[in-house]
């Protein structure tokens, strides 16, 4: 059995009880409870990023408290083990307001996990977790290659743009013309030997095994 009563003051004791009766008999049980009104906590998206800040925001409604408000932020999405003071700081009222607070000294391309948060007295809220990275180069996360044909390959890639319009693009080629575009000359030189030095190899396989190894179909042996 379930009863949501509605029209609770606030802060006051009620109490309450349950009773179960059939012809054998009854049971009565009393509890005691005191409703306490909680601040609404909103966690917005991040503003002002750049490539050593971000400016975290929320929103919070005191619900005729007096709340505390800061954010709780990570780097790992799991834990927020750092503290941001909220701007403004303290609270009091039914409005819905807007808080704010700047982090500095980032690393570029640093991704932040974060969290509104309002405390009236021991008794924290927090907003949803957001996420924002200051700006930075972009970075692939992950790149694979599958639906792999004689004459065809689909490539897919995972890309951090860091909170910038990045332009992704494919590039294919051999490894040799790889080692080219980026430079790389000596590495592309080593490559090409190697691939030299296959060719070469095949070609002397195969002329072994036309005049050694393998019988010729008229019936005359190689020497």
């Amino acid at each position: 059995m379930d009863a949501h009563i509605l029209g609770l003051q606030n802060g006051t004791t009620y109490y309450f009880s349950a009773l179960a009766e059939n012809e054998l008999g009854y049971d009565l049980q009393e509890i005691a409870a005191t409703p306490r009104a909680v601040p609404t906590v909103l966690t917005l998206t991040a503003s002002n990023f750049t490539s050593s800040s971000v400016t975290l925001v929320g929103q919070v409604n005191p619900n005729s408290l007096n709340v505390d408000v800061d954010f709780v932020w990570g780097t790992d999405g799991l834990l927020f083990p750092n503290i941001a003071p909220a701007e403004p700081a303290t609270l009091n009222g039914s409005d819905l307001t807007t808080v704010r607070s700047v982090l500095d000294n980032l690393p570029p391309g640093q991704t932040i996990y974060y969290q509104a948060r309002a405390s009236a007295g021991s008794f924290p809220v927090n907003g949803d977790r957001s996420a924002v990275s200051t700006l930075g180069a972009p970075e692939i996360i992950t790149i694979k290659a599958d639906e792999i044909k004689a004459s065809s390959a689909n490539i897919s890639a995972e890309v951090n743009a860091h909170s910038r319009t990045t332009a992704v693009f494919v590039e294919y080629g051999t490894a040799r013309a790889l080692a080219l575009q980026l430079g790389l000359a000596n590495v592309a030189n080593i490559l090409a030997t190697t691939l030299q030095e296959k060719k070469d190899t095949d070609a002397k396989l195969t002329e072994l095994a036309e005049t050694e190894v393998n019988e010729p179909t008229d019936g005359r042996r190689g020497r």
